[in-house]
């Protein structure tokens, strides 16, 4: 008998074991490596499309800035059409919301919400900014 099985184990004449920590005795012969081997959870793609739009949407001044770089188009108009991104991000996080709803061991809903947040404030600040265009534009 071990070291380990004289302090975590009972009886070291008889064998019987002693009925004091029980649960600490099976994690140590489970290991850690046991404890990791989780299975995984499924993730839900169209939640964690709707966060990564959301981010896009976030980043349009830097993404604008790189573009009128490197492909010499204006700044401006780049980051008015970036800002589709904020409507993508609020479709794809009530797409993914509702997906999520039906399949409730899925992953992700923390990606959706965040799409659907940002891509709400996206879409009231593109509405605005095109009612601003359209004031500037005489149209």
């Amino acid at each position: 008998m071990g070291e380990l099985e004289k302090i975590l184990g009972g009886c070291s004449l008889c064998g019987a074991r002693s009925r004091r920590g029980g649960a600490g005795r099976a994690l140590a012969a489970r290991g850690v490596g046991a404890i990791f081997a989780a299975e995984p959870r499924a993730r839900s793609g169209l939640a964690y499309a709707a966060g990564f739009a959301g981010l896009a949407y976030l980043f349009r001044h830097s993404a604008a800035a790189l573009g009128s770089e490197w492909l010499g188009l204006p700044w401006l108009w780049l980051t008015y059409a970036w800002g589709a991104w904020g409507p993508a991000a609020m479709a794809l996080g009530i797409v993914a919301a509702s997906e999520l709803d039906r399949s409730p061991g899925t992953a992700g809903r923390p990606q959706a919400v965040l799409g659907y947040l940002i891509g709400l404030w996206g879409t009231l600040r593109l509405v605005a900014e095109t009612q601003v265009w359209f004031r500037a534009l005489n149209l």
